[in-house]
């Protein structure tokens, strides 16, 4: 259900937090040819990205409760805009659950991406957006910052706009809420690590608003991958990747290792 509201005045807007993922090099294979190993990427680009989600909490009588939730996805080619529930109207506790869920789930993801092969790059944001898949309607400022954020950076990898506006729920990364006295973000988002930009970037996208996503946060979870399992595909895949990719690719290893470094692994490593 796309939970946006159709009036006769039109659709009001609900803040969520929405991803835009592109598989890397889709475009240089269109054109030289090489279409079925591009439909067999995006087909496993689709199938990966659709998770299904857990939020433990308790009801009225103190009794456990699970709810599951799945993100809204549309695909187009080699392209996906993904979406979270509703933020707006939620308390604190429901608030940081279901932020922390998709963002999790979503940075997890990621990571298995590169273990099935599939080169990408991601830009996230958060603000009012109207989504009416049933229609086909997605729009919202946040879904332009996602897609132009994701085409501005010059790695492999991902990054979240933060922007400091009055109808943004999500306005900092070291946020905190009534939840906890610890940052919801503090395992998503590497800020200490600089996200590589083109030189045509808007002026909206800074490195004081733009923050690296960690990615390979599926390493700590109890049945994913090591950071050497990542290193090794992220090896395999610059092998293949022409001249012009390189520098990706070597960003893109050197985030690793800062983030191998910051957040040591704790399950399949250990």
């Amino acid at each position: 259900m796309s939970d946006s509201i159709a009036t006769e005045d039109g659709p009001h807007s609900r803040n969520r937090i929405v991803a835009f993922v592109d598989i890397l090099g889709a475009s240089q294979a269109a054109l030289s040819g090489q279409t079925n190993a591009l439909v067999g990427d995006i087909f496993r680009l689709g199938r990966t990205m659709r998770w299904t989600h857990r939020i433990h909490s308790l009801n009225a009588d103190g009794g456990p409760v699970t709810q599951e939730f799945k993100p809204g996805v549309v695909q187009f080619s080699d392209c996906l805009l993904l979406w979270s529930d509703p933020l707006d109207g939620l308390t604190p506790q429901q608030f940081v659950d279901t932020a922390r869920s998709f963002l999790w789930n979503l940075c997890a993801e990621m990571g298995r991406l590169l273990l099935a092969g599939i080169p990408f790059r991601a830009g996230v944001s958060e603000g009012p957006v109207v989504i009416l898949p049933e229609l086909n309607i997605f729009a919202g400022r946040p879904i332009v910052e996602a897609a132009k954020l994701e085409s501005c950076q010059n790695w492999l990898g991902a990054a979240m706009l933060f922007a400091d506006l009055p109808d943004r729920l999500i306005r900092r990364p070291d946020q905190v809420y009534q939840a906890g006295d610890r940052s919801m973000f503090e395992h998503f988002v590497a800020p200490s690590e600089p996200v590589p930009l083109k030189p045509d970037t808007p002026k909206h996208l800074t490195d004081k608003s733009v923050v690296a996503l960690n990615w390979a946060l599926s390493v700590q979870e109890a049945q994913g991958p090591s950071y050497q399992d990542l290193r090794t595909k992220l090896q395999a895949l610059q092998l293949k990747a022409g001249e012009r990719g390189q520098d990706k690719y070597r960003l893109a290893m050197q985030f690793l290792s800062a983030v191998e470094q910051r957040f040591p692994c704790t399950t399949s490593e250990a």
